[in-house]
Order: C-alpha cells, then sequence, then structure tokens
C-alpha cells in the first residue's frame, strides 16, 4: 500500500496541529495562526495520513460513553480530571472508564498526566473547537 507523501509543513503528527487542520477541514472556527503554520485552502483537501487521523478521531468519538466524558471535560474549563471522579459522574467502572479515555488519548482528542497512582485528563486545546462544534450543532438537535 502505497502512503501519501506528507509535507513537512503541515506537521501531521502532531497532536495540536493535526486537530487543528481537523477543524477547519469540518468549518469550525479559524485556530491562531500561533499553534499551526499557514496552509494554503487548497491544502485543506486531507492527504490520505490527515484523512485517517481524521477517521481516528471520528471513530474514538463514535461511542456515547466517550461522548459524555468528552462533554463532562468540557464542562470542567479545561481542569485535569482523574479517572476515578469521571467513573463516578458516568456511574460505569474505573476500568472501563480508564479504556474509553485511553482510545481517546491516543485519537489525540485528550490529553494526560500522571501522579503517583492519579491519571488526570483534560481535553486537548486544539481540539476545543471540535468538540464545541459537536455539542452546540449536532449533540443540541
Amino acid at each position: 500500500m502505497e502512503v501519501d507523501p506528507i509535507h513537512p509543513q503541515h506537521l501531521i503528527y502532531c497532536r495540536v496541529v493535526r486537530l487543528t487542520l481537523i477543524g477547519e477541514v469540518i468549518g469550525v472556527g479559524r485556530p491562531s495562526t500561533a499553534v499551526r503554520p499557514e496552509i494554503a485552502a487548497d491544502e485543506l483537501i486531507p492527504c490520505r495520513q490527515a484523512a485517517e487521523n481524521l477517521a481516528d478521531v471520528m471513530r474514538a468519538l463514535s461511542n456515547a460513553t466517550r461522548i459524555q466524558a468528552v462533554l463532562y471535560l468540557a464542562s470542567r474549563d479545561c481542569c485535569a480530571v482523574g479517572v476515578c471522579e469521571l467513573a463516578r459522574h458516568l456511574q460505569i467502572p474505573s476500568a472501563n472508564m480508564s479504556y474509553h479515555l485511553k482510545e481517546l488519548w491516543e485519537a489525540g482528542v485528550l490529553a494526560k498526566t500522571r501522579h503517583k497512582n492519579t491519571v488526570s485528563y483534560w481535553i486537548e486545546p486544539a481540539c476545543v473547537p471540535l468538540i464545541e462544534f459537536l455539542a452546540t450543532r449536532i449533540l443540541q438537535r
């Protein structure tokens, strides 16, 4: 299988820029230029790798528990929230919550930090426009 070449300017492997590009592809606002390099309008049609990255994000968000977790994190105004707190709030076992959060983290939707035995998650800042789009346009129908 041949992979489309990735121009270094796109920085597709960088989570922040990748999600910023995703936000522009679906039209959820203009991210700051400090976060990403300038991308010409004709380059917004994603190459194969960018399309696969977008599919990973959408796949991660295609679960009701994950959507609830992301919306709960969004309501916390960028505060890091522990797995146990999210599990209590969503009334599911901590092991299940940990699995769902790991899926979101691997897709680039969440960021995390570890302190001893506690892992805390928050929404990746570049993903906030995407979450706002989901919350306002899709979930409020």
